[in-house]
């Protein structure tokens, strides 16, 4: 199966790239926009679309319309963090096949994996579709007559002035927070981008004392001089895996099993990478 991913958050694509690789499938495009995701699924003929709903210049409800007319055989799968009746209930008028929270990620993981055993699961609208909401009480903002309004505003709109947090940063604690492996994001100016729970414990300290720093400041000058080798080879556009003996400061030596994949700006220039780090010390 071949996915492509449409969402206008570039670290959250790239964690869900991670985690349907992670399920040995093919993420074939990213989009960032509407626009785009129709561009590529055209271009690319995926056999799913895991789609966001609340998207600039155009949002994932017309993307999906149009991108079901030119590929009836394409699956959309929605991933969005509004988890409300009306967002469902357009989501699947507009095509889609199921529609996931961003907080409920684990659904997205039954899903892929019920698709690539079972190719025609998805061809019978509704089949694994996420669990049913209770029976919405719209009231006073109730849908008007047209499609993805609600009291004359368009449901998108209203969902993209939302005050909900930034979803970067939360719905990637959601995905790997319970993860038995370090995970970090690290950019080109070796700096960390985002880590979850248990790189922070590998190293002792709370997160908040290692995102936006730099590397070297958090693992320290022996670690960081002993790691800049490898930091320098996956920012040259490969993978990297490596084990090692590591004397990180305030932590002491550690045996770590470590894993590099570079990630890419849009002229496909290694920005940075994503680590996934083990503490293997305690097996040794």
């Amino acid at each position: 199966m071949r996915v492509l991913i449409a969402d206008d958050h570039d670290i959250l694509r790239r964690a869900v790239r991670l985690l349907v690789t992670g399920l040995n499938i093919e993420v074939c495009g990213e989009a960032s926009n509407g626009y785009d995701a129709i561009a590529k699924a055209k271009e690319l003929k995926p056999d799913t679309v895991i789609m966001d709903l609340v998207m600039p210049d155009l949002d994932g409800l017309q993307a999906t319309r149009q991108i079901r007319r030119l590929l009836p055989d394409t699956q959309i799968v929605f991933l969005s963090q509004h988890d409300i009746p009306q967002a469902r209930d357009e989501a699947f008028k507009a095509g889609a096949t199921s529609y996931v929270s961003k907080s409920s990620l684990w659904k997205l993981i039954l899903i892929l994996k019920n698709v690539r055993l079972s190719e025609d699961a998805l061809e019978r609208p509704g089949l694994i579709r996420s669990l049913p909401d209770p029976a919405p009480r719209f009231g006073a903002g109730s849908f008007g007559v047209q499609t993805g309004v609600v009291d004359g505003q368009p449901l998108t709109q209203i969902l993209a002035q939302s005050t909900d947090p930034p979803v970067a940063s939360q719905d990637l604690a959601l995905m790997t927070n319970l993860v038995p492996t370090g995970m970090t994001c690290c950019s080109r100016d070796l700096r960390y981008l985002w880590a979850n729970a248990e790189y922070g414990r590998l190293l002792e300290r709370p997160l908040d004392k290692i995102v936006g720093r730099r590397i070297v400041d958090v693992l320290g000058k022996e670690a960081f001089r002993k790691l800049t080798p490898h930091f320098e080879q996956v920012l040259s556009g490969v993978k990297v895996a490596y084990e090692a003996e590591v004397d990180f400061e305030g932590v002491g030596l550690r045996h770590i099993s470590a894993f590099y994949r570079p990630t890419f700006d849009g002229a496909r220039y290694a920005d940075g990478w994503f680590a996934f780090i083990r503490d293997l010390t305690q097996k040794m």
